[in-house]
């Protein structure tokens, strides 16, 4: 009896193993069904930061966006979702300009469904403005 237990303890210890690993390449082996497509950049006046909007299409089952991120300069856009705004099922870009070293205004239609993000760099400061047309 003992000798089947721990032979059942084992057979489930090795399938649980084998599922493990199954999902893990499978996960590794996919390719992200998201992509980014940078719209426009502008650096900030110091030079320490980038404004990047972009158009992230994840596919036909999801709506795509327009995003900004802000990254430190000199940085690939990275293909994750914007940490500073997302505007939802819209073409146009906002307009970034920097108004200081640290301070990003956005403008943006007023007509658009806005996601506003919260992972700006801790340094950085953005004023969203909707504006009619």
């Amino acid at each position: 009896m003992k000798r089947i237990k721990r032979w059942m303890v084992g057979v489930s210890l090795t399938i649980l193993a084998v599922f493990v690993a199954v999902v893990l390449i499978a996960y590794l082996a996919l390719p992200d069904l998201c992509e980014n497509e940078e719209l426009s950049a502008t650096a900030s006046p110091n030079g320490e930061y980038e404004a990047i909007s972009f158009r992230r299409n994840c596919g036909a089952t999801t709506p795509y966006s327009v995003q900004v991120s802000v990254v430190p300069a000199g940085m690939e856009l990275p293909n994750e979702p914007g940490n500073v705004l997302v505007i939802r099922n819209h073409d146009l870009a906002p307009e970034l300009h920097w108004k200081g070293p640290y301070d990003l205004g956005i403008l943006y239609p007023t007509h658009v469904q806005v996601i506003r993000v919260d992972k700006i760099p801790n340094d950085v400061s953005v004023v969203y403005t909707p504006v009619a047309g």
